[in-house]
């Protein structure tokens, strides 16, 4: 293995289109869908009921040992809620993936988080905290999350960790601070980089809202704040240079890439698993909190035509419906419609793998457009 990413997940690629088909190279995992906030863009409601029909603890653990099996690298433990709200399944993922020798990243809100967790991370070699801060002052970031205190809260288990980490002389965990972008906190984002500099983050993902309820439509930049955006982007990716952090500002330069929910897939040229629209179906697994698979968090098929309660990962990776159909539905440039959600995180680096094989946007008609309200398709 190289140690890339992006490299190892191409080689995967490679050895589908020669014929050698490979495990996914990451997993999700979702143990719940509940949550301690209630945070105003929240996506879950739209995705299913909270706090239905997951999963029970032992088959997580064997999903650990299903994902050794096909040669997982990468593991997210993430939530269509809280994560740690299900501390018990998620402190057995974490030191089962971690005796498998995965690479381990935890997404959470950060509001409740013990000591024994902290030091339980540090002692084991978890690799990677994702935290959810959306904003650069607790006014901001409580507001979005609905409930106050939350800020401090966040801010104070973060400190914890460093803490634990000096204790002892270790550098794991690594924190990335997740932001979700919106019309109330689009001005603090060279403040959100300063705080992650502060807490020691080495990242900031910074994410463009999917705007589905009411509430969420109002979250949503007005014209006036993305005329503004870019320049607040450009002012905080200078800033974050300086301070030697990576981020995803660079998503936010145009306006073109400011809003979800309206992304198009390019005519391929040729059908074959190189040029198809989207690599995910070929090396990424989601397993939601009620079984069922997809190749990321927007496409879950409800069916339950591969439900893994009584299927092992490999056998709905290498034979279950929803891979088989997205895979040919890519390779033809088919859209699920779903896809319009699309991150430019995923756009990103679909664009980043194509590269490592010698391919970009040329090799298709445009890479994945990026409407604005009218149809901005290559195809037209």
């Amino acid at each position: 293995m190289s140690g890339d990413p992006q490299q190892e997940i191409a080689e995967r690629i490679l050895d589908w289109y020669q014929g050698r088909a490979r495990g996914p190279y990451t997993l999700e995992l979702y143990p719940t869908l509940r949550c301690n906030l209630d945070c105003a863009f929240c996506d879950t409601t739209y995705r299913s009921a909270r706090g239905r029909d997951e999963l029970p603890p032992a088959r997580y653990r064997r999903l650990v040992a299903e994902a050794a099996e096909l040669e997982v690298e990468r593991c997210y433990i993430l939530g269509g809620g809280e994560p740690m709200v299900a501390r018990g399944v998620v402190h057995d993922l974490m030191r089962d993936l971690k005796s498998h020798g995965v690479y381990g990243i935890l997404g959470t809100n950060g509001t409740l988080f013990t000591d024994g967790t902290l030091r339980e991370m540090v002692a084991i070699g978890w690799e990677e905290i994702h935290v959810s801060l959306d904003g650069a002052t607790p006014e901001v970031h409580d507001r979005l999350r609905g409930r106050a205190g939350v800020f401090r809260k966040v801010t104070t288990a973060m400190e914890r960790l460093n803490r634990h980490k000096r204790a002892v002389g270790r550098a794991l965990p690594r924190m990335v601070l997740h932001t979700v972008v919106t019309r109330v906190n689009y001005h603090q984002l060279g403040d959100i980089v300063k705080l992650a500099a502060r807490h020691q983050c080495y990242r900031v993902n910074f994410d463009a809202l999917i705007a589905y309820r009411p509430e969420q439509h109002a979250l949503l930049l007005t014209p006036a704040d993305r005329a503004r955006l870019p320049g607040i982007a450009r002012e905080a990716l200078a800033l974050a240079g300086r301070l030697g952090l990576e981020t995803t500002l660079d998503q936010f330069l145009e306006t073109r890439t400011l809003t979800r929910g309206r992304m198009m897939f390019p005519a391929v040229r040729r059908h074959d698993i190189l040029h198809a629209a989207c690599l995910n179906p070929w090396h990424h697994l989601v397993v939601q909190h009620n079984g069922r698979v997809g190749p990321c968090c927007v496409i879950a098929p409800d069916d339950g035509a591969d439900d893994i309660r009584d299927r092992t990962l490999g056998d709905v990776w290498a034979r279950g419906r929803t891979f088989h159909g997205l895979r040919k539905a890519m390779v033809s440039g088919e859209m699920h419609p779903h896809c319009r959600n699309c991150s430019m995180a995923i756009i990103s680096q679909n664009e980043a793998i194509r590269a490592q094989f010698g391919l970009g946007i040329a090799d298709s008609e445009g890479d994945m457009a990026l409407g604005d309200g009218g149809r901005e398709d290559s195809r037209r």
